[in-house]
Protein backbone atom coordinates (compact mmCIF):
# COMPACT_ATOMS: atom_id res chain seq x y z
CA UNK A 1 0.00 0.00 0.00
CA UNK A 2 1.34 3.33 -1.16
CA UNK A 3 1.27 6.34 1.02
CA UNK A 4 -0.30 9.41 -0.40
CA UNK A 5 0.60 12.80 0.93
CA UNK A 6 -1.82 15.20 1.12
CA UNK A 7 -1.62 18.63 -0.26
CA UNK A 8 -3.42 20.32 2.61
CA UNK A 9 -0.91 22.13 4.97
CA UNK A 10 -1.39 20.34 8.65
CA UNK A 11 0.28 22.05 11.63
CA UNK A 12 1.39 20.40 14.88
CA UNK A 13 1.39 23.55 16.65
CA UNK A 14 2.18 27.59 16.91
CA UNK A 15 5.59 28.60 15.31
CA UNK A 16 8.11 30.70 17.31
CA UNK A 17 7.42 33.43 15.26
CA UNK A 18 3.67 33.71 16.30
CA UNK A 19 4.78 33.85 19.78
CA UNK A 20 7.10 36.52 19.79
CA UNK A 21 4.53 38.48 17.81
CA UNK A 22 1.74 37.82 20.28
CA UNK A 23 4.33 38.21 23.86
CA UNK A 24 5.44 41.68 21.71
CA UNK A 25 1.39 42.92 21.75
CA UNK A 26 0.99 41.46 25.54
CA UNK A 27 4.34 44.05 26.36
CA UNK A 28 2.93 47.10 24.52
CA UNK A 29 -0.39 46.46 25.73
CA UNK A 30 0.78 45.64 29.78
CA UNK A 31 2.97 49.10 28.83
CA UNK A 32 0.18 50.87 28.94
CA UNK A 33 -1.95 49.77 31.41
CA UNK A 34 0.77 50.64 33.81
CA UNK A 35 1.30 53.72 32.59
CA UNK A 36 -1.81 54.86 33.06
CA UNK A 37 -1.77 53.26 36.47
CA UNK A 38 1.45 55.22 37.27
CA UNK A 39 -0.38 58.28 35.95
CA UNK A 40 -3.55 57.49 37.77
CA UNK A 41 -1.66 57.29 41.45
CA UNK A 42 0.21 60.78 40.88
CA UNK A 43 -2.73 62.39 40.04
CA UNK A 44 -4.32 61.08 43.10
CA UNK A 45 -1.48 62.03 45.27
CA UNK A 46 -1.45 65.17 43.90
CA UNK A 47 -5.25 65.55 44.78
CA UNK A 48 -4.83 64.61 48.13
CA UNK A 49 -2.16 66.72 49.03
CA UNK A 50 -4.50 69.75 47.73
CA UNK A 51 -7.43 68.72 49.54
CA UNK A 52 -5.05 68.48 52.66
CA UNK A 53 -3.50 71.87 52.35
CA UNK A 54 -7.31 73.05 51.74
CA UNK A 55 -8.51 71.01 54.28
CA UNK A 56 -5.33 73.15 56.83
CA UNK A 57 -6.22 76.59 55.59
CA UNK A 58 -10.51 76.00 56.47
CA UNK A 59 -9.42 74.81 59.93
CA UNK A 60 -7.27 77.40 60.51
CA UNK A 61 -9.98 79.87 59.24
CA UNK A 62 -12.68 78.24 61.25
CA UNK A 63 -10.43 78.03 64.53
CA UNK A 64 -9.95 81.45 63.91
CA UNK A 65 -13.51 82.77 63.51
CA UNK A 66 -14.94 80.34 66.30
CA UNK A 67 -12.30 82.14 68.95
CA UNK A 68 -10.78 78.54 69.66
CA UNK A 69 -7.51 79.05 71.77
CA UNK A 70 -6.83 77.41 74.90
CA UNK A 71 -7.52 80.11 77.15
CA UNK A 72 -11.05 80.81 75.21
CA UNK A 73 -10.22 84.33 74.44
CA UNK A 74 -9.84 83.48 71.15
CA UNK A 75 -7.16 84.37 69.12
CA UNK A 76 -6.25 84.24 64.93
CA UNK A 77 -4.86 81.67 63.50
CA UNK A 78 -2.48 81.00 60.58
CA UNK A 79 -0.98 78.65 58.00
CA UNK A 80 2.57 78.62 57.20
CA UNK A 81 4.27 77.32 54.21
CA UNK A 82 7.64 75.54 53.92
CA UNK A 83 8.05 74.87 49.96
CA UNK A 84 10.51 72.26 48.55
CA UNK A 85 13.10 70.55 49.94
CA UNK A 86 10.86 70.70 53.38
CA UNK A 87 7.20 70.81 51.58
CA UNK A 88 5.54 71.12 55.08
CA UNK A 89 2.36 73.11 56.06
CA UNK A 90 1.31 74.01 59.30
CA UNK A 91 -1.06 75.39 61.33
CA UNK A 92 -0.19 77.69 64.40
CA UNK A 93 -2.08 80.08 66.46
CA UNK A 94 -0.40 83.82 65.47
CA UNK A 95 1.17 85.90 67.85
CA UNK A 96 0.65 89.27 67.78
CA UNK A 97 2.79 90.59 70.19
CA UNK A 98 5.75 89.69 67.31
CA UNK A 99 3.34 89.37 64.66
CA UNK A 100 4.88 85.39 64.00
CA UNK A 101 3.09 82.46 63.41
CA UNK A 102 4.84 81.17 66.70
CA UNK A 103 2.27 79.18 69.15
CA UNK A 104 2.28 75.48 67.52
CA UNK A 105 -1.91 74.63 68.10
CA UNK A 106 -0.87 71.19 68.21
CA UNK A 107 1.71 68.52 67.21
CA UNK A 108 -0.90 67.11 64.81
CA UNK A 109 -1.38 69.72 62.76
CA UNK A 110 1.43 69.74 60.18
CA UNK A 111 1.19 68.28 56.99
CA UNK A 112 4.15 66.67 54.95
CA UNK A 113 3.26 66.50 51.34
CA UNK A 114 4.84 63.23 49.98
CA UNK A 115 7.62 62.76 46.96
CA UNK A 116 6.53 63.03 44.43
CA UNK A 117 4.53 66.29 45.06
CA UNK A 118 5.88 68.97 46.64
CA UNK A 119 5.40 73.04 46.95
CA UNK A 120 6.54 74.93 43.49
CA UNK A 121 6.11 78.60 44.85
CA UNK A 122 4.33 80.38 47.45
CA UNK A 123 3.65 84.02 46.09
CA UNK A 124 1.71 86.88 47.61
CA UNK A 125 2.11 85.69 51.16
CA UNK A 126 5.46 87.78 52.20
CA UNK A 127 8.56 86.70 53.54
CA UNK A 128 6.86 84.83 56.32
CA UNK A 129 4.76 82.47 53.79
CA UNK A 130 2.22 82.63 56.31
CA UNK A 131 -1.78 83.36 55.63
CA UNK A 132 -2.92 84.88 59.37
CA UNK A 133 -7.12 84.85 59.25
CA UNK A 134 -8.54 87.78 61.31
CA UNK A 135 -10.79 87.38 64.15
CA UNK A 136 -14.57 88.14 63.53
CA UNK A 137 -14.23 88.64 59.65
CA UNK A 138 -12.05 85.50 58.62
CA UNK A 139 -10.02 88.02 56.75
CA UNK A 140 -6.45 86.66 54.93
CA UNK A 141 -3.78 88.74 56.17
CA UNK A 142 -0.03 88.02 56.00
CA UNK A 143 0.96 89.42 59.40
CA UNK A 144 -1.93 90.00 61.19
CA UNK A 145 -3.06 93.53 59.88
CA UNK A 146 -5.04 94.33 56.86
CA UNK A 147 -1.93 93.94 54.29
CA UNK A 148 -3.28 91.26 51.43
CA UNK A 149 -4.38 93.48 48.89
CA UNK A 150 -4.24 90.50 46.24
CA UNK A 151 -5.02 87.32 46.26
CA UNK A 152 -2.03 84.36 47.37
CA UNK A 153 -1.79 81.44 45.54
CA UNK A 154 0.33 78.09 46.33
CA UNK A 155 1.41 76.31 43.37
CA UNK A 156 1.63 72.26 44.13
CA UNK A 157 3.05 70.13 41.57
CA UNK A 158 3.76 66.73 41.11
CA UNK A 159 7.27 66.29 39.71
CA UNK A 160 6.17 62.85 38.32
CA UNK A 161 4.57 64.47 35.51
CA UNK A 162 4.35 68.11 35.97
CA UNK A 163 1.30 68.72 36.67
CA UNK A 164 -0.22 71.32 38.86
CA UNK A 165 -2.83 72.45 41.08
CA UNK A 166 -3.03 76.11 42.66
CA UNK A 167 -4.95 76.78 45.75
CA UNK A 168 -5.43 80.82 45.33
CA UNK A 169 -6.74 82.80 49.05
CA UNK A 170 -8.60 86.11 48.52
CA UNK A 171 -8.14 88.79 50.48
CA UNK A 172 -11.56 87.96 52.11
CA UNK A 173 -10.25 84.31 53.08
CA UNK A 174 -12.12 82.61 50.42
CA UNK A 175 -10.87 79.85 48.83
CA UNK A 176 -10.53 78.54 45.35
CA UNK A 177 -8.28 75.39 43.74
CA UNK A 178 -7.68 75.72 40.38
Amino acid sequence: MKLRRSSKFVSGGISMFELVIVLAIGAILMGFVVRGYYSFFHQNRLNEAVENIVNMLQKARNRTLSSYDETGTGASHCVHFDPAPTNKVSLFQFNSSDSTCSIQVDSLNYYELSSPVEIVSVTGLGALQSVVFQRISGDATTNGVLDLAASASIVVRSSWDNSQRTITISPTGVIQVE
